[in-house]
């Protein structure tokens, strides 16, 4: 709720932070939010996808738990959605096989990407999961 009033996502580097962040996204669904929508798209956008010091990219994936929280609080072409398929796109099929509890929307949402075209994680820029404000 915090994000509402202050118009920002604080974050606790902790192993849950994913998980909080998918939690925020949900409420902000809920109360039609979509300032806070956007933030928490960004934040998890930004925990999933960053600049080492070396310069490369890293991509890492949102967990099962994460998944569960977005699919079962959003409906179908959720942007949130999006970003989670595209972030699990490159993960490969060994990745899949330890995850036999995730939501049937969501694997099969991942293999219809998967299916389009050969891509690592995170095929887009950041704006392409944010809502227009107009």
């Amino acid at each position: 709720m915090e994000a509402v009033y202050t118009n920002r996502i604080t974050l606790k580097d902790d192993s849950s932070v994913l998980e909080r962040i998918c939690h925020v996204y949900v409420i902000a669904e809920l109360l039609l939010d979509l300032h806070t929508r956007n933030l928490a798209t960004q934040a998890l956008y930004e925990q999933i996808s960053f600049r080492e010091s070396y310069g490369y990219v890293v991509h890492t994936n949102p967990g099962p738990e994460c998944i569960k929280i977005i699919y079962e609080g959003t409906v179908a072409g959720d942007l949130m959605r999006e970003l989670l398929v595209h972030s699990w796109c490159g993960l490969g099929r060994h990745g899949l096989l330890q995850c036999d509890d995730l939501p049937k929307r969501f694997l099969s949402e991942l293999a219809t990407a998967a299916l389009k075209e050969e891509h690592g994680p995170l095929l887009y820029h950041l704006d392409t999961y944010l809502e227009d404000n107009s």
